[in-house]
């Protein structure tokens, strides 16, 4: 629910108008990669996308959500 909450924040989109998040990433990999383990050495992340957003979550419990269509080429702003 956090990534759906996320996503639909950074789109200012009620979340019930998004498609499922399991049809962008398998619900029950996300939540055993990014769950808090003590066994685990150093934060895990996964990204993946969803609704046109790049998501990556984190074993810490953060959430980093940006636009796909945010990146620009500076090479071709050179030219």
């Amino acid at each position: 629910m956090a990534v759906v909450s996320a996503v639909a924040a950074a789109s200012d989109t009620d979340s019930l108008d998004m498609d499922p998040l399991y049809e962008s990433v398998d619900i029950e990999a996300l939540d055993s990669l990014v769950t808090p383990r003590r066994a685990v050495v150093g934060d895990l992340h996964l990204t993946f996308e969803y609704q046109g957003y790049e998501v990556t979550a984190s074993s810490c419990g953060s959430i980093k959500v940006k636009p796909l269509h945010a990146s620009t080429s500076s090479a071709a702003e050179d030219d």
